[in-house]
């Protein structure tokens, strides 16, 4: 019988199997010059304030990635999965940006 726990270290195996892999292969390294360059798309960055995955100061700190419009909001309230938890929150805050992506910065 496989166990939940089992299977969370089975897909942890296979994802760092594959980004071994993907280290030496011409595609890998393709993806990952392209990683590395900074996002030119208008940006909308949602964060649950009650995020148990990725700390709030860890996800404000990823704004350093992108070079376009980027806004950023906190939503109180939210956890990890915004649209599920706070679904109107989470369309008004989509929504405004969508009329009006120019950051804020």
């Amino acid at each position: 019988m496989v166990t939940p726990v089992s299977w969370a270290m089975i897909c942890c195996v296979r994802s760092a199997m594959r980004a071994a892999r993907s280290r030496v292969r011409p595609d890998g390294m393709r993806y990952a010059s392209r990683m590395r360059a900074p996002i030119q798309a208008p940006t909308l960055h949602l964060h649950g304030a009650m995020d148990p995955c990725v700390p709030t100061r860890s996800a404000q700190a990823s704004a350093r990635y992108v070079d376009g419009p980027y806004r950023w909001r906190l939503l109180e309230g939210a956890g990890h999965f915004l649209p599920e938890e706070q679904p109107d929150k989470f369309d008004s805050a989509l929504h405004t940006w969508l009329a009006d992506p120019e950051p804020e910065r």
